[in-house]
Parts: structure tokens; sequence; C-alpha cells
């Protein structure tokens, strides 16, 4: 390369680096951002400029750090908090009251079951507590199917006649059979009020014959984002939260007691969504001989719908209804899905499922040699599948908009005067029963809502996304003084002065390229 063309091209480099800090300098003095016109002022000692460039980097770390601190609370930005406007409580439904006598096998039915087959289905019901002394472990269990299981259990359990006497709704006095029925729970065979119908709770209605609602009354579609349905009245399932309630007449029969839950005898009592299983879950002891009033405050905890579509379910912490899909279940909720998850994981390591779990499954069901395998997953299912563990595999959350409940109970001992003055009718029940043998079973059980007006506590969002542009805007004009203006003064100094220069280099070159191939060229 000859002298001449190294020379120039040197030139043009020096030209370019000059023109370049010249564009640098005319964007430092003239840009709207704090500190960067010190910086680019020649006429300060470089003492001064140096100066003012660590407070710009200082200031821009600052900023940084803060906008940070905000994103990190925009991706976790749920807050509960108490929502001012409160539901009238006839827009709700009464709970599911679910009553389990502790004795749940009759002594003369269970008795009777002295075949193999009965003994091994006696056992699983029991829990392999015979007061009797019959080594219940000791009868080699074959695989009992769940249908035969219920029909058994239903056979040699309490009856819901024999529990549940007599029953008053609104303070008028109605037939018990019309208003309860019969579901299988972790308690055994227990009587449950108001709750919806099981192929209303299930995809696939497993032993329908068998647990066939014979309610007189039709049941409408109920949920907490949504509330009844236009087709729901007072008459249809679920009934509603309204009056004075609930009054049943409980009665066990203490003498023919054969394996009790506890060490005692008595009932037990849950309250519960109308949407939820039947089950056993934060149980009331009822004792004989006493009258109960159990008020019952509902709590509310719905979620904006917002969140839905400005969230996931990770950050937020919930599921919605419609989010969620199950298997087994046709709405979703936590217990269900860790009902479900408790299934999968004792159907895959047990090969059987819990007697009180319904599903269409053809395992059979867990008996006292499976008991071993059955702790191993209930420790699983709590240790390792809880709502917000890392090591969750079914993925269960709790509901967005949950429907719950809080009670308050009060014991008032009953007397055969008190008895005798609110029951006119009691010789019907008494049949040739002393009154005495009579009230050492019976109880008294009042439920009812405690206010009008249901508050709620609502989930929402900390910051929406306008709220996050504002807060990091503060924090930027704060520390740098930047603004949307500031952001175009940089696109347009960077475009139109700084980025020719970048690229002349560029340019030379392909013009150079193109001077050079002409073939028609003089």
């Amino acid at each position: 390369m000859s002298k001449t063309k190294q020379t120039s091209l040197v030139t043009s480099e020096m030209i370019d680096r000059k023109l370049l800090n010249e564009k640098i300098n005319n964007y430092l003095q003239q840009c709207t951002l704090h500190g960067l016109k010190y910086v680019g002022n020649q006429q300060l000692c470089w003492i001064e400029r140096l100066f003012w460039l660590a407070a710009f980097i200082a200031a821009s770390f600052l900023s940084g750090y803060f906008i940070i601190t905000i994103v990190n609370n925009y991706n976790d930005r749920i807050i509960i908090s108490i929502n001012p406007r409160p539901i009238n409580a006839d827009r709700l439904p009464f709970p599911t009251i679910t009553v389990c006598d502790m004795n749940r096998a009759n002594k003369n039915r269970a008795l009777k079951a002295d075949d193999p087959f009965h003994k091994r289905c006696l056992g699983v019901l029991c829990d392999a507590k015979d007061p009797h002394g019959d080594d219940l472990l000791n009868a080699r269990p074959a695989p009992i199917e769940q249908v035969h299981f219920i029909n058994f259990t239903k056979r040699v359990s309490p009856k819901c006649r024999e529990t549940v006497r007599l029953c008053f709704w609104l303070e008028k006095e109605v037939d018990c059979k019309s208003i309860f029925s019969s579901v299988i729970t972790n308690e055994g065979a227990c009587c449950s009020f108001n709750h919806f119908p099981m192929k209303s709770v299930f995809n696939h209605m497993p032993y329908e014959d068998l647990l066939k609602d014979r309610r007189p009354y039709n049941a409408e579609k109920w949920a907490v984002e949504t509330g009844f349905s236009p087709n729901a009245t007072n008459e249809t399932i679920p009934w509603r939260l309204i009056g004075s309630g609930l009054t049943i007449m409980l009665k066990t029969d203490v003498d023919n007691y054969f394996c009790s839950s506890t060490n005692s005898a008595g009932f037990k009592i849950s309250i519960a969504d109308p949407l939820e299983l039947p089950l056993g879950e934060g149980l009331i002891t009822i004792l004989p001989g006493f009258k109960i009033e159990i008020a019952i405050s509902p709590l509310i905890k719905d979620a904006r719908t917002s969140l839905t579509h400005d969230t996931t379910a990770a950050s937020r912490w919930c599921h919605f209804s419609n989010e969620r899909k199950l298997k087994l279940y046709k709405s979703y909720s936590l217990l269900k899905c860790l009902m479900e998850c408790q299934i999968n994981y004792t159907t895959e390591m047990c090969n059987c499922v819990p007697y009180y779990a319904l599903s269409n499954r053809t395992s059979p069901i867990c008996e006292q040699r499976h008991k071993a395998c059955q702790n191993q997953v209930s420790e699983l299912v709590t240790f390792q599948e809880g709502p917000f563990l890392q090591t969750s595999t079914c993925k269960c959350l709790p509901n967005c908009n949950e429907y719950d409940f809080r009670a308050s109970k009060s014991y008032k001992r009953i007397t055969h005067r008190w008895l005798l003055s609110n029951f006119p009718n009691l010789q019907k029940l008494l049949a040739n029963e002393s009154i005495d043998n009579f009230l050492k079973g019976v109880a008294i059980v009042k439920l009812f809502p405690t206010t009008y007006f249901v508050g709620r506590s609502t989930k929402n969002e900390i910051y929406d996304n306008l709220e996050l542009l504002s807060n990091m805007g503060g924090i930027l004009c704060i520390f740098l003084g930047f603004s949307f203006l500031s952001a175009a003064e940089i696109i347009y100094h960077f475009a139109c002065e700084i980025l020719p220069i970048l690229l002349q280099p560029v340019r030379e070159r392909w013009d150079g390229r193109a001077k050079k191939v002409q073939p028609f060229a003089k």
C-alpha cells in the first residue's frame, strides 16, 4: 500500500474520532440528565469532571438498585385487604353440616358379621379396634372392592333415621329424611345436610346406585365467584344462609356401641362449604346430655378478576376455579386437590385406595396390612405436597375464592323438665324407652348464622402496570432527572449524530469497493 493511501486512511480515522468526541461533548452539554453537562464541560479541570462522572455513576447504581426492588415487589405484588363492601347473607348458602356418630358399627349388626369377608370389612371400618377381643389383624384380608365395603358399611353403621331424630329448619319441623342423606367419610357412614348431590361433585359418579341422593329437592349451581344461579330459590339446594338456622335432635345408642372413633360416646359435627367433600375436617365434638348452640360466622376470601390475566398462580399463591382441572372432581378446591393427590400416591405405592376416597378406580380398599404404606403416603403428602412447597408435584394451592366458617359454641345440660317442655311430642320418640335412658344418649344441636352481612378479605395487586411505571419514573427522576423526553433525547443524538460517525468507516469501505468494480470505465 502506498504512503499517500496510508496517510489519507489514518487522517480519516483521526478526523472521525475528533468528530465523535465533539458530538459526545455536544450531547453531554445539551442533555437534560443531571450532572452530565459538567462532565462534558471542557473548561472545568479533570478532577471536577471526574467528580461529576463518579456522582452520575453512583446515582445510576442507586436508581438501578431501587428499580430492582420495585420490580421484585411488582412480581410478588399480591396483598390481602379488608373489603369495605360486605355481602348480604341471603346471597350465600348455609354450610354443609355433616353429623357422624362416634360409634362406627352397631353392636347387634356387627356381631352378625362372623364370616371372614365381613370380618375383614369390619376390621377396616373399626380400624382394627375391637373392644370384644377379636383379633381382626390376624384375619388375613383378601382384596375388598369398594362397592362391597360401602354396602357393608351402610348395613352395620347407625342409620341416619336412628341418629337424627328431630329436625327444625327455620323454626319449622321438617322430615329429617328429606334434608339429611347418608355419606361415606373418614369417620365412617355419616349424615349430611345441605350438601350438593354426589353427581354434582364428581366428574364420573362412582357407585351411583349406592350413593343415590334421595332428598326431594332440586340442586342449583352455586360458586363464590358467580353466586346462585338465576333459577335458584329458597327451596333448592343449597339452602340460603337466612333465618334462625337448623336445630336437630341427635340420639346415640350408648349400650349398643361396638367400635368408637374415640374413647367416649357422642357425635362429631363438621361445618363446611357445600362444594367441599363431606369429610371429617375440623370436627366439633358433641357429648350426649347437652344442648349445644353453635354460632356460625361465615368468611369470604375472594380475589379481583384482574389477577387472572395479570398474574400467575405461582405469584399469587392460589388457583381460580377455572384454572385448575381435576380428574375426579368437577370443581377445584385445596382439599379436593390434596385428596386426589393422596389417592394417586396410595394407588401407586400401596396398590389400594382409602375406603372413604370414592373413585372409579378398580384398586381394592386399603386394609390393616397397608397401614405402614398409608402412613408413609400421609407423611409424603404432608411434607412434600403441601401448599407453597417447592417440592410439590401435585401443585395444590388454596382457592383464590374461598367460603369458610368460624364456629363458637356454648353448652347447656339437658334436664327432664326442659326436654318435656320444649318437645311435647317426646313420647312418640321414647317408645318403650325410659326418659332417663333416652336422655343418656340424646343431644340437641342448634346451628345459626351470627350476622346478616358477611365481611370479605380481598386479594388485590399492590402495583398495577401504571403504578410500576410511575414508581420507576419517580426513582429515575429523583436520581438522574430522567424523563420520557430524556429517552427521546438519547435516541435522537445517537441516531442522528453518533451513529453516522460510527458507520462512516463501513460506508467508506463500501464506496471503495464500488469504485473498483467498473468494467466499462475508460
